[in-house]
């Protein structure tokens, strides 16, 4: 099973002290892949902002460093049970393909881009 996380829409605040275009809300979507089933979430996590440490302007980031941001947000912000967040997130796209729907098989993105 493939498991893949991906960045659909970021947002940012046009100033932040001394920064400029902080982001602070990002939208992603996560989906498991085995063979010809597809399983699939989405949601969108809330960044703290409030002690940037070390700030990347938007030109800078990539969809790799996002992804680590909101992988690193929602484990310190959202356990169950002892699983940190991730694993449940990823776990709910695994539990869905492993029904094998075939009205979950879907896509995101925009025809434009």
């Amino acid at each position: 099973m493939v498991i893949t996380w991906r960045i659909t829409n970021l947002e940012w605040i046009e100033q932040v002290g001394e920064n400029t275009n902080v982001v602070k809300n990002v939208h992603w979507w996560v989906q498991a892949v085995d063979g010809d089933s597809m399983g699939y979430t989405w949601g969108n996590t809330q960044l703290n902002i409030d002690n940037i440490e070390s700030f990347s302007s938007l030109d800078e980031l990539n969809e790799d460093i996002v992804i680590g941001w909101v992988k690193s947000e929602i484990n310190n912000t959202y356990t169950k049970d002892g699983v940190n967040g991730v694993d449940i997130i990823e776990g709910e796209a695994k539990t869905m393909c492993a029904e094998s729907d075939p009205l979950r098989k879907r896509q995101v993105g925009l025809p434009w881009q």
